[in-house]
């Protein structure tokens, strides 16, 4: 079973994932994540292997940042997300861009539209699990269309962490503590967030979705990739503490050992193998 992720911040966030998505957007800017991109390990595998000549969807798009990257790149793209306010976002920066709100569940495309889908970091925040947005994914590519797919991992040190957030959580939802602290007596209620797979687990998800996989590639090593924090991690973690320049050594010790056993995430690129 893969491990499930259950967060609520102390500032009262809906436990509705567009609105989570939308907060979590609102943060960004569209210009900073166009620079990030140029250094982003993903880029050179979407060079190699994504199909120039054909048409591709990123599901999933968010601010729409891999979108405007690779159509000014001649690649014919098309976005699609479900949190409407970043949608508006995106289409206020170019209202020109094809990126449409949606659900990647149930899209409005043809059968057999696609020839590459790209899906960074979504299938795992629904609560039913992957099954429907894959079976969504294998209508709309073309036979042998290529499927990008990652999902964040649960790893062999997140294994270990899990024992430490614990503690954590109970320090932060124990109503003496939070007292103590100025906090509200009550903690807010909990949401699930997402799912965290073992590899294992998700190669057969896509297996069994008729998604044989062609390649796979580690993502991501850094203090993200040891914990299991999504909206709130603990204060010690934040980026510049001590702690957190502690566990990005570590990440990099861990990566040279091999690159496998503390990711944050893995992509899949997998064919659709489907009858038609």
């Amino acid at each position: 079973m893969p491990y499930a992720l259950f967060e609520c911040a102390d500032n009262g966030s809906s436990g509705e994932m567009d609105k989570i998505w939308d907060r979590v957007w609102s943060d960004s800017k569209i210009s900073d994540k166009l620079l990030q991109i140029e250094d982003d390990e993903l880029l050179p595998l979407f060079i190699k292997y994504l199909p120039l000549k054909g048409k591709i969807l990123e599901a999933g798009c968010g601010l729409g940042q891999w979108v405007i990257y690779l159509r000014d790149r001649e690649y014919d793209i098309t976005g699609i997300d479900f949190a409407e306010q970043t949608v508006r976002t995106t289409k206020k920066y170019n209202n020109a861009l094809p990126i449409e709100f949606g659900d990647v569940r149930m899209t409005r495309f043809e059968n057999n539209y696609f020839d590459a889908y790209i899906s960074l970091g979504v299938v795992e925040h629904f609560r039913e699990g992957p099954g429907q947005a894959l079976s969504e994914a294998r209508r709309i590519l073309k036979k042998d269309g290529l499927l990008f797919i990652s999902v964040p991992v649960f790893n062999s040190v997140r294994k270990y962490a899990v024992c430490f957030e614990k503690l954590y959580d109970f320090m932060k939802t124990n109503r003496f503590i939070r007292k103590m602290l100025g906090k509200k007596k009550e903690y807010p209620e909990k949401h699930f967030i997402e799912y965290r797979f073992s590899i294992e687990e998700f190669e057969t998800i896509l297996n069994k979705s008729s998604f044989p996989i062609a390649h796979k590639f580690a993502l991501g090593h850094s203090t993200l990739s040891m914990f299991n924090y999504f909206l709130e991690p603990p204060t010690i973690l934040l980026k510049g503490t001590f702690f957190y320049n502690i566990c990005e050594y570590i990440s990099r010790v861990l990566k040279k050992m091999s690159e496998w056993i503390a990711p944050h995430s893995v992509l899949w690129i997998c064919s659709n193998d489907k009858k038609e």
